[in-house]
């Protein structure tokens, strides 16, 4: 007996279901992913304002504009003037300086503690300056 190739085309019921539960395991795989785009953009930016907060005061450092003294240094003197909530928060600089031979020249060491999400973070600088 032939069956009629008009009644075989097409998908059964459990190839549909099989399909359908291939696509859902698949959105499900790349919701997760996605979820965590946001939580990463912040990580990233608040990582990038603090080196540049770290940048600035190295800077600032360097051109006179600071004393080469250890301390806290407040990052408000370089917040950039987009009026928008900080991505790292609690920004806090640090400042520590050595002096080394020859005179003039000193070890200086930058860190900048923040939080992203709750979680401490740390980014920290070291070079040499020449102050005469």
């Amino acid at each position: 007996m032939r069956l009629d190739p008009a009644h075989n085309s097409g998908f059964s019921l459990i190839e549909t279901v099989i399909g359908l539960a291939l696509l859902a395991a698949i959105l499900l795989a790349t919701a997760g992913l996605v979820a965590t785009v946001p939580r990463e953009l912040q990580r990233v930016a608040a990582r990038r304002e603090a080196t540049r907060a770290l940048e600035a005061t190295l800077e600032s450092l360097r051109a006179g504009l600071l004393p080469p003294t250890s301390g806290i240094v407040e990052p408000t003197l370089f917040r950039w003037t987009q009026p928008r909530r900080p991505a790292a928060e609690g920004l806090r600089l640090w400042l520590s300086t050595e002096p080394t031979t020859p005179a003039g020249l000193y070890r200086v060491t930058l860190r900048a503690r923040y939080t992203v999400h709750h979680q401490p973070q740390e980014r920290s600088i070291e070079t040499l300056t020449w102050r005469p």
